[in-house]
């Protein structure tokens, strides 16, 4: 077995492993929270990953927050690994950002709203964050099939999309209003508790669908790199 081999199965592993931790998180959370599995998407809708994830409030709040920080670091530690087998520049540039996104998520688990200035800080580094990885996913899209080149390509459109409409929205409603811009933590804070809670909380349901995108990001990548050096 090469040596790019075994990097290549061991970023595989690292990084499924992590998933499946994260994955795991959410699952027992969100199951210990809803009556009925019907009433996830209702649930999803009006509760935040990060209201989930206080100790104060959520009785799952040490399974999910055990999960994103355990599993997030395992999910680095893959794309680091993958790193290493870079081709070019754009490759390199995609694993550092994949890497960084999920060490803010990472970050997320490990100061949960409890710690508030440091969550807040933490969920403001993940947007922020999120937009190079969606720009470095575009470039390196053309390097997989067909279907999951489009795929790719439609994960990095709507996490632009998703990620810079959390961040503008609320400051061109202030601006529209004639009022003064917010300060970044109230426009984080809107998207971690809301009160009184809409129907729809938007802003928590197009951070969910954030995290899916990111990732369903890392599964796509690095099943590519695991395939790539059978």
């Amino acid at each position: 077995m090469t040596q790019q081999k075994r990097i290549s199965n061991l970023a595989f592993r690292f990084g499924a492993l992590g998933i499946f931790g994260i994955a795991l998180g959410w699952a027992i959370a969100i199951l210990i929270e809803v009556d009925s599995l019907l009433h996830i998407p209702e649930f999803m809708a009006r509760t935040s990953l990060s209201e989930l994830g206080t100790y104060s409030k959520s009785p799952a709040a040490v399974f999910l927050n055990g999960g994103l920080f355990f599993g997030s670091l395992s999910v680095a530690l893959s794309c680091l690994l993958a790193l290493q087998l870079s081709k070019g520049v754009a490759h390199g540039v995609f694993w550092f950002a994949l890497a960084l996104q999920f060490i803010t998520l990472a970050a997320t688990g490990l100061f949960p709203m409890n710690v508030h200035h440091l969550h807040m800080n933490a969920v403001f580094a993940y947007l922020c964050s999120g937009v190079l990885l969606a720009v470095s996913l575009l470039s390196v899209s053309k390097y997989l099939s067909p279907k999951l080149m489009w795929l790719a390509r439609v994960i990095a459109f709507w996490v632009v999309v998703a990620h810079v409409a959390l961040l503008v929205i609320p400051q061109y409603i202030e601006m529209s209003q004639s009022k003064p811009l917010l300060n970044y933590l109230i426009v984080v804070d809107q998207i971690t508790s809301i009160s009184p809670k809409p129907e729809i909380w938007w802003q928590a349901m197009t951070y969910w669908s954030s995290l899916a995108c990111v990732v369903t990001t890392a599964i796509i990548k690095l099943n590519a790199v695991r395939s790539s050096y059978r």
